[in-house]
């Protein structure tokens, strides 16, 4: 190769790599805007965002924090990328509402969710649970305080009419009112009416009528269920006689009828008397006897003890007349017997 050849070849080499280079600092410089003006946009937006706190009955909501602030993320933030949008809308979040949901998603990050998947997650999240028709039967119930503030009651009934919706049809009237007649002891039966206005909210096929005979079922079945317990506590199986198993003999005895409980207890009574007569003398010599002497002279002193023997008030169970376990006495245990056959 002749040298001005070379020469000439090595001068276009040499031009190419400067246009090339000139080119490359030109991309890189813009990048590096971009990069600056997105930064600087980025915190704008942050410092006139405001911060979401979760306040349900001050009906701070998130789907209303959202429509506040939503023309800075779609207009003013349309140039910046999705992922530091998500980066933003995370930053904006109060340390609870930030907890919560963090925990919801686990393991996957907040930072790594689309955009519009993480506003529908945080909608979802922290918003109204009342249903529909309960936010219009508070509405209904609504009153001023006060003359004074009569303006202010008409800017709060057009706010919250709006937020329930109260667009009724003459079917939801009347839905509204039955339900919201319901007398406090009919709770069951609203949780049942509520619920089925529920289920069918997205239906055009809820009518009163159809509440009606939801509510008809649910009370024939509970009457049903009320009948059922009636017969429970009438019917009584009772045999006509008992076997006694404590005592084992070779001789068989006969079944024994049960007795009548209250000639049971006249003859435990007569028993009791009898045994009372033998074990106890009303004399002087017996000691616990001698101590009602003292009963007698202050009987203001024991008119609050209660003996644990007879039950009674005004003695000590040790001076007690009645005989030991005078309570208990128609709960001892009875003796029984069973025989068995030799063969």
């Amino acid at each position: 190769m002749d040298t001005p050849e070379a020469v000439k070849m090595l001068g276009e080499i040499l031009k190419s790599t400067q246009d090339f280079m000139k080119e490359f600092g030109k991309t890189k410089e813009k990048e590096d805007s971009e990069e600056e003006k997105s930064a600087e946009l980025y915190c704008k937006l942050n410092s006139v965002i405001q911060e979401f706190e979760f306040d349900l009955g001050k009906g701070k909501t998130f789907a209303c924090w959202y429509e506040k602030h939503k023309s800075f993320f779609e207009n003013e933030g349309n140039s910046l990328a999705e992922n530091v949008k998500v980066r933003l809308l995370v930053a904006k979040l109060g340390g609870s509402e930030y907890a919560k949901i963090s925990q919801k998603m686990m393991p996957q990050k907040l930072d790594s969710m689309r955009f519009d998947i993480l506003i529908q997650e945080l909608e979802n999240e922290f918003s109204d649970p009342r249903s529909k028709i309960v936010k219009r039967f508070e509405v209904i119930k609504l009153r001023c305080p006060c003359v004074e503030k009569v303006l202010d009651f008409g800017t709060l009934v057009n706010s919250e009419c709006e937020k329930a919706q109260m667009a009724l049809t003459v079917e939801d009237s009347k839905i509204l009112i039955f339900i919201a007649g319901i007398p406090e002891e009919a709770n069951d039966l609203r949780q049942i009416c509520l619920r089925f206005v529920e289920r069918n909210s997205n239906s055009e096929q809820c009518t009163f009528k159809q509440l009606l005979e939801e509510c008809r079922s649910y009370l024939a079945t509970k009457a049903d269920a009320k009948v059922f317990e009636n017969i429970q506590d009438k019917v009584k199986f009772e045999p006509d006689y008992s076997f006694e198993v404590n005592n084992v003999s070779k001789h068989p005895i006969q079944a024994q009828p049960i007795q009548n409980p209250k000639t049971k207890d006249d003859s435990e009574n007569k028993f009791i008397r009898n045994n009372y007569q033998e074990r106890f003398n009303y004399n002087s010599r017996n000691q616990r006897f001698n101590n009602y002497s003292n009963y007698s002279e202050n009987p203001n002193k024991f008119k609050d003890i209660q003996c644990y023997n007879c039950g009674r008030f005004g003695h000590y169970g040790r001076d007690c007349r009645k005989p030991k376990g005078w309570l208990n006495r128609f709960n001892r245990p009875q003796i029984n017997q069973v025989s068995i056959d030799p063969d």
